[in-house]
């Protein structure tokens, strides 16, 4: 993915886990837990794969969960 394809903090992209940075609104019996994030799995889908260029060949299916990237407290 081209450099700037990645979300910034500097770009409004990215925001804190937060209500208000999220925008996300009141809704009555419904409230902000601080829990609706998805969570960034990298994956390792075997050693024939080069993950800088989107290439290769997948020998590992289905791919092993190699980290777990959390967000920003």
């Amino acid at each position: 993915m081209p450099r700037s394809s990645y979300p910034t903090l500097r770009d409004r992209l990215l925001v804190p886990a937060t209500q208000q940075a999220e925008g996300f609104p009141d809704i009555p019996n419904y409230p902000f837990q601080g829990n609706q994030i998805n969570f960034a799995e990298l994956f390792d889908f075997g050693p024939d794969i080069d993950y800088r260029n989107q290439t290769g060949i997948v020998t590992i299916q289905p791919p092993i969960v190699d980290r777990v990237l959390l967000p920003m407290q």
